[in-house]
């Protein structure tokens, strides 16, 4: 009797939800990853980065159940790229070069442009 995810009702612009919440979880692994890395032992960080690839994983397989596989790849490949730059900036203090955010501008048209129909 628990809830289950196939019984919610998750209405008609889900798809796009869920895959920006996949997009967000896979775009935490990399950078996760890199705080892990400087520790030579199993760092909590290790153990999150897992996580949040098992969860985006499987937010991006009830995203393609949901929508467009094209619009589910889409959005989780650029929410991808983004959040490792985001976290880029305010986490790890690295430089962005102009190039980098017209690049990141370019994506977030590209990601409206595939959601707009």
């Amino acid at each position: 009797m628990g809830l289950h995810i196939a019984d919610i009702n998750w209405g008609r612009n889900s798809c796009v939800a869920v895959a920006v919440a996949a997009g967000i979880f896979y775009g935490l692994v990399p950078v996760l990853l890199k705080i892990a890395s400087a520790d030579i032992y199993i760092s909590p960080y290790l153990l999150a980065a897992a996580g949040a690839g098992v969860v985006g994983f499987f937010l991006m397989q009830k995203s393609m159940h949901l929508g467009n596989i094209s619009t589910t790849i889409s959005i989780i490949t650029a929410l991808n790229i983004l959040t490792a730059f985001v976290f880029s900036i305010f986490v790890f203090n690295e430089y962005i070069s102009y190039v980098k955010w017209i690049g990141a501008i370019v994506i977030i048209i590209g990601v409206i442009g595939v959601v707009k129909k």
